[in-house]
Parts: C-alpha cells; sequence; structure tokens
C-alpha cells in the first residue's frame, strides 16, 4: 500500500508513531518528502534535517530501530501561504523474507502544540490525537513525485535506461570530513548508484551541480539544498541508491564524522532517455553553429522522458510554451511523433473548464489553478504546427473540441476594438512578463495580440479539418479585424514598431522584443514595417551578449531571455535579413559556449559571475536554434502539410558550405550546398511522395545545370529535364518544382 499524504495547515506541526519489531530484520528504510522541511527522529536519535522545496529523502536506518517497541517522530515546518503536509514509507525486511511497510495514515498521532522531549522515545504521547480522517489524502496530491492518475492518457513508448560513469575514479577516502568531486563531462540526468563498504559510522552528503560554482563554493540556501542527498553509513556493504532524479554535471561527496574507512567500489549513473534516432543533421564551414547546434540536440534530447520536460533539474513539467519550441526541434532533429502527440493530449486531459490550459502539466494538485495566458495560446499553436509538420488530420479532428474551447475562451475576452483585453487576476499571468520584470499590465498588449491572431487563423485551418465549416470563416474574418485593430491602436505615428501595451487612452512609450518580433513572424506586419521593427530592435536592444526584452526596464537587469531571442532571430530570418539573425544567434549561444556550457541554459546572466539560486543551466526552450539553422539556413520548410510540398532556399549569409538533412514523414530531405565567387553546387534528395521547390540563386551566375544538363541561363533558356515540373524565378533566386524522388544536383555558374 503506498503511503498517505497528511495534510497541515499549522506552520509547525509534531506527528508520532510507535512501531513493534517482533522479530529480528536484515534490513530497514526510510523514504520521506513534506511540505515544505522536515526534523526526522528514530527512537529519539535525529535523522536528519530538510528545508529544501523538493526534499524527497531516503535513508538507511537500520542501526536505528530495534527489537521491541520504536518510536518514529517526524516534525513538519510549513514556510508557505498554501498548505503543507508529509508522507513517509518505513520499509523492514526481516530475516524470514516477509516485509512490513509503515506508512503515513490517519493511525499516526499529531500535536500542533510544542512540547518538550517530544521527540523522545520515551515520552508519553497518550494525550496526542490521531490524525483527522480528512486531513488524509491519497498519493496522487503530492507534488513532485506524481504518480499518473488512472484517467491520464498512457504514453505507447518506454524510456531507455543506460549506464554513465564518472571520467575521474576515486576509489577511497580515509580523512575524517573530508571531500572529492567528480565530473561526469558533460551535463546528465538520472539516479545516481553508490556501491559503498564502510567498517564505522557516519554521513556522506552528495552535492549535485550543473556547474563546478554550485558545488565548489555551495551558498547555504534552500534553493541548492534541494540538490542534495545524504547517505547513513552503516557497518556493512551495501548499494545505494538515490531516492529522486538528478540533473547535474558535478556530483560533490562530502565525508562527516566518519569514524573508520570508507570504501567506494563504484559511483554510476542510471540515466533513462527518450529513445530517439537522431535523423536529422547539420553541419556548415562555421565550427561555432556545429557546436551550438550539436550542443542545442544534447540539450533537447536530455529533457525528453515520460513527456516534454522543461528542464531535468528543476521543474520537470510540460510547459505549453517551453513545448511549442521543444516541437519544432523535434520535427528537424528527431522525426518523432508519438512525444509530441502524447504531451499534448495531456494538455488537453488538463484543460480547465472555461477552455484555458494549466501553466503545466501534470498539475501539483487541485489548488494547482495558474493559467500563462499565452501558453494557452501557445498551445493551440502548437497542435496546428504538429498538424503542418506531420500531416496528421486525425489528432487533429480527435482534439478539435478542447481547441475549440481555448480558441473561444480568447474570443469571449475581446474589447469594443476586437482585440484581447484582460484584467489578469491572481491566477492568471503572461509568462514573458514573469521572467523579464514587465508590469503584467491590463489592457491591450501587441505580444498576446499577436498570438490572438496566430491562433485563430491557425483555428480556422483546424475548424476546416474538423468540418466546423462555420467557424473556419468566422476564425478568419475575426483574425482581420485584429491585425487592423492591432496596427491601429498600438502603432503610433511617432513609432517605428509597436508599444508594449495600451490601456484606454493611456499609450505606453515602451517598445519590447517579443510583440514585435511575434508581429514579423506572423506575418501581421508589411515588408517596411518589418524592416522598421527590426531595425529597432537591433539599434536600441541589442547589447554584447544579445537583446534585452525591452528598450527601458531590463538594462537594470542582470538577466537575458533567451527563447526571447529565438523569436527575434526567427523574425530576422523571415525578413530576409540572415546576416543580422545569425550575428544575434552567434552573440547569445555563442557565448554560452565560450563559457563553457554543455547544454544550454534557461536564461542568460550577463555577468559571468553571477549564479542565480536553481537556475536551470539545461532548458529545451532555450534550444529552438537548432530548427532555425536547418530551416532557414539549410533552408528546408514544409510548403504543405506533412512536407508533402517543401522548398529548398539555403541562405549561406558568408558562410562558403552548409549541409544536413531533415527526416520528414516521406523520408530523408538532404540538403548540401557550396559557394565560391565563381560557382555554386546545389545537391538535394527528394523523398518519394514529395514535391520539392528547389530555390538556386541564379541571378548572382548565368548558368545553371542540373546533373550535367543546361537547364537555365540568362538568355532565358529553360530546360525540363526528367523531373522538374516548372521553373520560375522569384527575388534573386530560380526555382524548379521537382515532382519526382532522387538526388538533384545543381551547379550554378558564371
Amino acid at each position: 500500500m503506498n503511503p498517505l499524504w497528511i495534510k497541515t495547515t499549522n506552520k509547525t506541526s509534531y506527528f508520532r508513531q510507535s512501531i513493534e519489531l517482533l522479530d529480528n530484520f536484515t534490513e530497514a528504510s526510510v523514504k520521506i518528502y513534506a511540505k515544505d522541511a522536515f526534523n526526522l527522529y528514530i527512537n529519539s536519535k535525529i535523522i536528519d534535517k530538510e528545508d529544501n522545496w523538493i526534499n524527497l529523502q531516503g535513508y538507511n536506518v537500520f542501526s536505528y530501530l530495534k527489537k521491541g517497541r520504536n518510536v518514529i517522530a517526524v516534525e513538519v515546518i510549513n514556510n508557505t501561504a498554501t498548505t503543507g503536509g508529509f508522507m513517509m514509507d518505513t520499509s523492514i525486511k526481516f530475516h524470514t523474507g516477509n516485509e512490513e511497510h509503515i506508512i503515513t495514515n490517519h493511525n499516526w498521532l499529531t500535536s500542533q502544540e510544542y512540547f518538550k522531549n517530544w521527540q523522545k522515545i520515551e515520552f508519553n504521547d497518550s494525550f496526542w490525537n490521531k490524525v483527522d480522517k480528512t486531513n488524509v489524502k491519497s498519493f496522487k496530491e503530492i507534488p513532485w513525485a506524481l504518480p499518473k492518475k488512472s484517467s491520464e492518457p498512457k504514453p505507447k513508448f518506454k524510456l531507455v535506461t543506460k549506464n554513465i560513469f564518472p571520467v575521474t575514479k576515486i576509489k577511497r577516502k580515509n580523512k575524517n570530513n573530508s571531500s572529492f568531486i567528480l565530473d561526469f563531462e558533460k551535463e546528465r540526468a538520472g539516479f545516481l548508484e553508490i556501491k559503498i563498504a564502510s567498517c564505522g559510522s557516519g554521513k556522506i552528503t552528495i552535492q549535485y551541480g550543473e556547474s563546478l560554482k554550485e558545488v565548489q563554493k555551495r551558498p547555504n540556501n534552500y534553493l541548492y539544498r534541494y540538490q542534495e542527498d545524504k547517505i547513513i553509513l552503516e557497518r556493512f556493504s551495501k548499494k545505494w541508491i538515490s531516492p529522486k532524479r538528478h540533473a547535474f554535471r558535478y556530483v560533490k561527496l562530502v565525508f562527516q564524522n566518519c569514524s573508520d574507512k570508507v570504501l567506494i567500489k563504484s559511483i554510476t549513473l542510471k540515466s533513462s532517455v527518450y529513445p530517439v534516432k537522431y535523423a536529422g543533421h547539420f553541419s556548415c564551414s562555421d565550427k561555432l553553429l556545429n557546436k551550438i547546434w550539436q550542443t542545442g540536440r544534447y540539450t533537447a534530447h536530455l529533457c525528453m522522458k515520460e513527456y516534454y520536460e522543461d528542464g531535468p533539474k528543476r521543474d520537470r513539467l510540460c510547459y505549453p510554451g517551453d513545448l511549442r519550441i521543444q516541437a519544432l526541434v523535434n520535427y528537424y532533429l528527431f522525426g518523432d511523433k508519438e512525444l509530441i502527440k502524447h504531451s499534448l493530449k495531456l494538455l488537453s486531459h488538463y484543460q480547465f473548464e472555461n477552455g484555458t490550459i494549466p501553466h503545466h502539466v501534470p498539475p501539483s494538485g487541485k489548488e494547482d489553478k495558474l493559467v500563462s495566458v499565452d501558453y494557452v495560446a501557445w498551445y493551440i499553436i502548437s497542435m496546428y504546427e504538429y498538424y503542418f509538420y506531420s500531416g496528421d488530420r486525425i489528432f487533429v479532428k480527435t482534439h478539435y473540441k478542447s481547441i475549440k474551447k481555448a480558441t473561444e475562451w480568447f474570443l469571449k475576452n475581446r474589447d469594443k476594438y476586437g482585440l484581447f483585453h484582460f484584467s489578469y487576476p491572481n491566477n492568471y499571468e503572461l509568462i514573458s512578463d514573469f521572467f523579464s520584470g514587465g508590469n503584467n499590465q491590463s489592457g491591450e498588449k501587441t505580444y498576446i495580440q499577436c498570438l490572438f491572431y496566430k491562433i485563430l487563423t491557425d483555428s480556422s485551418v483546424m475548424a476546416k479539418i474538423a468540418g466546423d465549416f462555420r467557424n473556419t470563416q468566422r476564425y478568419l474574418n475575426i483574425s482581420k479585424k485584429v491585425k487592423e485593430s492591432l496596427v491601429k491602436r498600438l502603432w503610433p505615428k511617432n513609432k517605428n514598431a509597436f508599444v508594449e501595451y495600451r490601456n484606454g487612452s493611456h499609450i505606453s512609450d515602451t517598445i519590447t522584443q517579443d510583440g514585435n518580433s511575434l508581429a514579423v513572424l506572423f506575418d501581421i506586419t508589411n515588408r517596411q514595417q518589418s524592416k522598421y521593427i527590426l531595425n529597432y530592435l537591433k539599434n536600441n536592444l541589442w547589447m554584447k551578449y544579445g537583446s534585452f526584452r525591452t528598450d527601458k526596464y531590463q538594462r537594470k537587469e542582470n538577466m537575458l531571455i533567451i527563447w526571447l531571442n529565438f523569436n527575434q532571430i526567427e523574425a530576422h530570418f523571415i525578413a530576409g535579413f540572415t546576416e543580422n539573425a545569425l550575428k544575434l544567434l552567434r552573440r547569445v549561444w555563442g557565448e554560452l559556449i565560450k563559457r563553457g556550457a554543455t547544454t544550454f541554459w534557461e536564461n542568460f546572466p550577463v555577468n559571468k559571475n553571477y549564479l542565480l539560486p536553481a537556475m536551470s543551466m539545461c532548458h529545451a526552450w532555450s534550444t529552438g536554434v537548432c530548427y532555425s539553422l536547418q530551416a532557414n539556413v539549410l533552408g528546408i520548410k514544409p510548403a504543405a502539410p506533412g512536407f508533402k510540398k517543401f522548398s529548398v532556399i539555403p541562405k549561406l549569409a558568408g558562410l562558403k558550405w552548409v549541409k544536413g538533412s531533415v527526416l520528414c514523414p516521406h523520408g530523408l530531405i538532404s540538403v548540401y550546398c557550396k559557394i565560391n565567387k565563381y560557382s555554386l553546387r546545389e545537391f538535394v534528395h527528394i523523398p518519394e511522395g514529395t514535391t520539392g521547390d528547389i530555390a538556386v540563386p541564379g541571378l548572382y551566375f548565368n548558368k545553371i545545370y542540373l546533373n550535367n544538363k543546361l537547364v537555365w541561363d540568362k538568355l532565358g533558356i529553360k530546360s525540363k529535364t526528367d523531373g522538374i515540373a516548372a521553373i520560375y524565378e522569384k527575388e534573386n533566386y530560380i526555382y524548379f518544382v521537382i515532382d519526382k524522388s532522387g538526388m538533384y544536383k545543381f551547379i550554378a555558374a558564371l
């Protein structure tokens, strides 16, 4: 039977449980979790004190128990305004082979009042009350260790476990209160396993760090202490496994009060990963861009577990905004469907009655009602993009009810101008404001209006797929009005960009990259407006390591928001400013590489010596540049759902060559492009059942050959060889429409 969650309402609560062991036992262990902190005693002796916010701990307590009467005592401290509580499971194995579990339930005794010696075995607790049954809940209410609800969608895949070893092997440490640090070479995630032999008592504290600084000079801060485990040493050999998953590169073992030698026989990381093939590829003549792409791929894969996690270290939850970027990367790097489908199913499953989507899934309990309004929009956009990249119409039809419900929630919150207008009550927020010091300003915000426009155009397409023809046209008509009102109300005549927000007659004078980037990205602006916006962002928001969020607030901040920089990079690519896109990309992600990042971080500390407590240094929302390089530099993009039609428009922007591939539902699309001042070579593989628009920058050259045959020149020759359905010119490119599979080798020459 699973332990039950005992809820507490006081700041401090005390619990006791007596157990009678009538037989000799061979092993005894405890697993405990509390919100927010606990002090654990067995038979009057302190086992441990924990005050961190993710404190699931496991202990070997064999030497603390005895045959006969034993007393377990727990002090639970709640440091927040919400309810607290704890759960505990004591496992005892007897020499007969039987096993007994003493779990938290309504039979425990409790007191809200402190009494001297309350934790002692001889303390008289006869006047204490049993736990109120109404305060005992099932295990599924526990945050951070949630088993799946029976109604929750089940994944159709299993994670694969592999063993990883540190690059430095340490066998022995004899000195009392000594320590050593292990380097696992790069960011890892999993359960640490240590085979250990001890001839005495003592304790080993295991500290995990994504950076060396986190374990070298560890601040006494609960945000760091949640990345710790503790081993209580016993007088026998044993195998210890961490009770919770950790993400780290470095591990520090601190030996405390060891009465004798401690032998570390082996240290192994049990790492579970999502089974996926590295199908897509990218490389070019710039080694830094190659390193950025490879690091992003590793980061993305490390965040793929039972669902798309934001990061393996801290939250380990599925966030709709993060998911959108992770999905884009997946379509290009892995070509996988199952994990994105399962993650989207989870979001639909936990949808609120009013149509909004939780800030994250799984939720932390019934009281978790937080909604990020922009994440509701990203949920709808992710649904559409899954369809567009996979061609899976059935999935859209299955989930259209949830899509429509979310879309209609936005429509219910329009003002007289047709724009989304919301007052943001306590449980609602905008994530872009939350991370970047914004105001959560009520009224009409450019960022959310751009998302509003995008979900309407996307929902129009999905409504048609689902056979909802009334809303197919309705959503499209409303989107046009949103676009008109957005430009009219939020682009002042004295500005060359959209302002952050407008509330009534008050118009903000702040320019932000989030809304303006999306306006370009979602084709809300015309070509001239896009140029104005991107020039303004470059001239007023760019700094040495990237782009600030706004031209005002964040210059006082120490943090750069990486995912917002990704959107701006995409906007530069879309507008045709490839050089600027790569310049910004190299500033942000190149600096991370220079700082030794083996995975990409959640946010960007501008000050190199600045370390934010609990900052995630492996965060999937920072991997979008992998998609950018393959979609924009390599130039592979779908032109019809599921890559049934696609385009290849390489944009080298100073690169000498680029090559790579994308695994689409029909097979592998591969591209190789090399240029010098005399010629250009562009080789493209077209998979079966697809049509490709292949762009060659022919207007810079005089002739284009395909498989050694002249197919175009400036004098007007256009020769359709086998496989070429059409040839046309557009914006300095010569396009060849190819409707037959195979390898096509273009050579452009003077």
